[in-house]
């Protein structure tokens, strides 16, 4: 949550896969950041991507930025990016 507005960052497609498929069901990442804008009852997909998509990742909201930190996908190991969203500008 950032400025009445709900942010829903990286994600995983959990639709079936075979068992024993980890990188089917591990890559199956979303890079989009999806935002419900309550006001307006609203949501919106931002143009901008996120540039390592992974899933299962932390968030912080400070001072107006959204910090996305780690993550999961199908390299080995997790991730240790830490990606940031400039709330304001999108």
């Amino acid at each position: 949550m950032a400025g009445g507005r709900l942010y829903c960052i990286a994600g995983r497609h959990t639709s079936h896969h075979l068992p024993g498929d980890f990188a089917a069901f591990f890559g199956a990442v979303t890079p989009e950041v999806d935002v419900y804008h309550f006001a307006k009852r609203q949501w919106t997909t931002l143009s901008e991507k996120l540039p390592v998509p992974t899933a299962a990742g932390g968030l912080i909201e400070h001072a107006a930025m959204i910090y996305y930190i780690g993550g999961e996908s199908a390299q080995k190991p997790a991730h240790a990016e830490t990606q940031v969203l400039q709330v304001k500008s999108g």
